[in-house]
């Protein structure tokens, strides 16, 4: 049997070989890896500054996420719901008049003219009119004399306020209301009317803003 000798430079050239081959193969690998590792980060961040901002549209209308301020507020209020009922009593209201300054605070309109209007609980009704002081606030004291049928029955109030071309209600469908109440039986005799009518002078007018704090009742558009 004849034994096969391996020549020495020729093994040496195909390890040499090789080794280059692998060396370059790994270049390549690692040179494709490189570049989908950059590609991958540059889409990414593609795809963050494309990103859109949601909005929601209605008819053609962009919505805001808060409620947009109204630019004038107004309200009604007493401070005792309940009054009881004397013939020459009264029952003090209240009315608050303001508009909305650039940062959102809440101003009084003064001189505004306030128009209430008492549905009384015998179903009449009266209009009294008031103005308001420089903070906003109106003050009224209501007879309630003329009244006794509207005892234990309830009463509303609605009022109109104005000043120049600008105008809140609070109307019919939140008004104040209250109940007059008796200490035993009412009387059967017709109460005689005091005289002078309603106070809506300002010397009726509370600018402690008293009501404020009672104002379990206050009720705003």
């Amino acid at each position: 049997m004849q034994q096969k000798t391996t020549n020495p430079e020729i093994k040496g050239k195909s390890d040499s070989l090789i080794l280059k081959c692998g060396a370059v193969l790994l270049l390549c690998i690692l040179s494709v890896v490189v570049a989908a590792c950059g590609a991958n980060a540059d889409s990414t961040n593609a795809a963050a500054q494309a990103q859109p901002t949601p909005t929601i549209n209605l008819n053609g209308t962009s919505l805001t996420p808060t409620p947009t301020v109204p630019p004038q507020a107004c309200g009604v209020w007493m401070v005792n719901a309940s009054p009881t009922y004397s013939p020459g009593g009264v029952i003090p209201i209240y009315a608050k008049f303001v508009k909305m300054d650039a940062n959102g605070n809440p101003v009084g309109i003064g001189d505004a003219t306030v128009t209430f209007n008492i549905a009384w609980g015998d179903m009449t009704t009266e209009p009294v009119n008031a103005v308001t002081t420089s903070d906003g606030l109106a003050t009224i004291r209501l007879p309630m004399g003329n009244h006794p049928a509207a005892i234990n029955r309830l009463s509303l109030i609605t009022a109109h306020f104005t000043a120049g071309n600008v105008t809140c209600d609070v109307d019919s469908t939140r008004p104040q209301s209250f109940v007059m109440r008796s200490v035993g039986k009412p009387s059967t005799t017709t109460p005689t009317a005091s005289t002078g009518g309603v106070d809506t002078t300002t010397t009726g007018v509370n600018t402690g803003g008293g009501g404020n704090t009672g104002g379990g009742g206050k009720k705003h558009h």
